[in-house]
């Protein structure tokens, strides 16, 4: 809720891929959350470096922006991934869609 004297503001929308990159590229625990949500029936990440934190401008004028990230699970399995946001028809929900390099 916003005051009177406060102009409303809309909020940023966690579907665009620069959104995504600068909210989980500063909070990894978020991101981690967020992985060990999507991934079902897989042992939970103990922790996530993400590798390229910075957005740069050919990323701005490229197709879309991509998370590198270094994840560790609870069986210390080491696993480098790519991380964006998508949307995935047909419901068209934002869901992180992740590669597996390994």
């Amino acid at each position: 809720m916003t005051s009177p004297d406060t102009p409303s503001r809309p909020l940023l929308d966690p579907k665009n891929d620069f959104v995504f990159k600068k909210l989980f590229a500063g909070a990894p625990d978020l991101l981690m959350a967020l992985i060990n949500a999507v991934r079902t029936g897989e042992p939970l990440m103990v922790s996530i470096e993400v590798l390229n934190p910075n957005i740069t401008p050919a990323d701005i004028t490229g197709k879309y922006i991509v998370l590198d990230i270094l994840a560790k699970d609870a069986r210390a399995d080491a696993t480098t991934s790519k991380c964006r946001c998508a949307d995935t028809p047909p419901t068209a929900r934002a869901a992180p869609t992740i590669w597996r390099l390994r």
